[in-house]
This record gives structure tokens, C-alpha cells and sequence, in this order.
């Protein structure tokens, strides 16, 4: 017995329907399991040598790092076109890097051996305060390899009088062994190195002719 070519037709076109309608169905169901992705969180860091305490003589207030305008985040930033700031998706700090700056800021002065550093609220016995500030910490992939470019600003104030000893922006610039977040990340941490130990010369020359503080 021969199947009506229409009535095939009429069959064909419902089951397509009713295999639409399961599908739109399925995707708006609210039993759906979200999307979701991991998202890879890195740190700032660096690795400075325990100093002996016999040399130290004066104490310096390290205070909270401050950032410029699209640092104060955990977001990531580089760069791909010039003026245009953007931020990797998936990828992020740990922390705001500003943050980070500080901690690793009194280990850095600590290892010279020259100096004490404190943070908040063991402040009584500081006779300076460091204020930094990150200027800029962002991939720049405009150059091939790209690198990693990094700028802290570095103010010493006399607490003890008030006045303005020294101020500098310490700029590192580092290639990235891979145009990747984790290449950046890499070449993040080789440049806080760099910029850490040159603030903490910076801190220890400045304070050198000043009245050293009784043991």
C-alpha cells in the first residue's frame, strides 16, 4: 500500500517541529547548568636574602601603594594599539598589584641591612614614610616579542620634619618569553625584582645623610 506523497510531507514537517521545540526547550530550561569557565589567578612576587640587624639604624613607615587610573584592579592589563588599554579575559591578579607592591617593599628594604621597614600601625617608631605608587604594569604586545613594562613611583618623606627627601618613578621594561598571559606574568615578577631593589638603593642612599636614630 503507497503512502500519500502529501501526507509524508505533513508527517515530516511535525516531527521536524516537535524536534525544534524540544531543542528551544532544552536551551531555555532554568534545570540548565550555567556556563562557566576557570578563570587563572597569578601572583606578584619576588625573593629577596634574609640581612643581619646589627647594621640597621633607621625605621621606615612603608605605607599602602597607590595606583593610577585602570591599575587599581585584579584585571590584567596590555595593550595592543597605542593610547588603548584593554584587559585579558580569564586571566587575573590575585590581588590589585599595588597591593602587592608593599609586603614585598619591606622585604626588599629589609635585605639591605641598612634600614628596619614597618607597615601600619606600628608607625611610633618610623622617622620616614615611602609612598609608591604604580604608574603603569601592562603587557605591550604592539612590539614582537611583546614585553612587560612597569613603572613605580617612589616619594621618601623626613617624618621628623615633614619635608620631601626624594622622589623618583622607577621604570622597568622586561620581554616576555610567550605573547600569553603567563608569559606576562613571568616578566611581571622579573621587573617588580628589578624595580624593588632599585627603590629600596633609592631609600637606603637617601637616608644616609641624614641623623642616623639611636640603636
Amino acid at each position: 500500500m503507497k503512502t500519500n506523497p502529501q501526507r509524508r510531507i505533513l508527517r515530516w514537517r511535525s516531527l521536524r517541529a516537535v524536534l525544534g521545540a524540544s531543542v528551544l526547550l532544552a536551551a531555555c530550561s532554568p534545570f540548565q547548568a550555567p556556563t562557566t569557565y576557570r578563570v587563572r589567578t597569578y601572583l606578584l612576587s619576588a625573593h629577596f636574602p634574609a640581612a643581619s640587624q646589627e647594621m640597621r639604624r633607621a625605621t621606615v613607615l612603608v605605607s599602602e601603594s597607590q595606583a593610577d587610573a585602570g591599575f587599581d584592579t585584579t584585571n590584567m592589563a596590555y595593550t595592543a594599539h597605542a593610547y588603548e588599554l584593554d584587559y585579558f579575559a580569564k586571566n587575573e591578579w590575585i590581588a590589585p598589584p599595588a597591593q602587592m607592591i608593599a609586603p614585598l617593599l619591606v622585604k626588599a628594604l629589609d635585605a639591605t641591612g641598612r634600614v628596619r621597614a614597618v607597615r601600619l600601625p606600628t608607625a611610633a617608631a618610623a622617622s620616614f614614610r615611602l609612598d609608591t605608587r604604580l604608574e603603569r604594569l601592562e603587557q605591550d604586545f604592539t612590539t614582537r616579542p611583546s614585553d612587560v613594562r612597569l613603572a613605580i613611583r617612589a616619594t621618601l618623606v623626613d617624618l621628623r620634619t615633614g619635608h620631601l627627601l626624594a622622589s623618583r618613578t622607577f621604570d622597568e621594561t622586561v620581554a616576555a618569553s610567550s605573547d600569553n598571559p603567563y608569559g606576562g606574568v613571568a616578566a611581571a615578577n622579573v621587573a617588580a625584582q628589578k624595580a624593588l631593589e632599585r627603590i629600596a638603593a633609592f631609600v637606603v642612599s637617601a637616608i644616609s645623610p641624614s641623623p642616623t636614630e639611636a640603636p
